[in-house]
């Protein structure tokens, strides 16, 4: 219902107080109406790319260099500290950077 341009203010505002009460108070009634009368956003599509993996040297990718993520998700660090993890780990158990990677 929302979804659409030139929405109800008035529902929306009520939507945003019965799900965000918190956040209510802080949204202007002008904002509200402007956000009301915007059509919906169009959110990027990505492709997956294969599981690939390039070694060479002693060059690391981690997270968003090698992950495919959705910026608009926020994942981009998490998946960056999940690999520092996974690589110190690998590097814990073997003897050689060359083995670890």
């Amino acid at each position: 219902e929302f979804a659409q341009p030139n929405s109800n203010p008035e529902g929306l505002r009520a939507l945003i107080n019965a799900t965000l009460p918190q956040f209510s108070p802080l949204i202007t009634d002008v904002d509200l109406d402007a956000v009301a009368k915007k059509a919906p956003s169009n959110i990027p599509r990505f492709r997956y790319v294969g599981p690939t993996l390039h070694s060479a040297g002693s060059t690391v990718l981690l997270g968003d260099a090698i992950h495919t993520v959705k910026p608009y998700f926020g994942l981009g660090v998490n998946s960056a500290l999940e690999d520092v993890t996974a690589l110190r780990d690998a590097m814990d158990a073997n003897p050689t950077q060359a083995e670890a990677l």
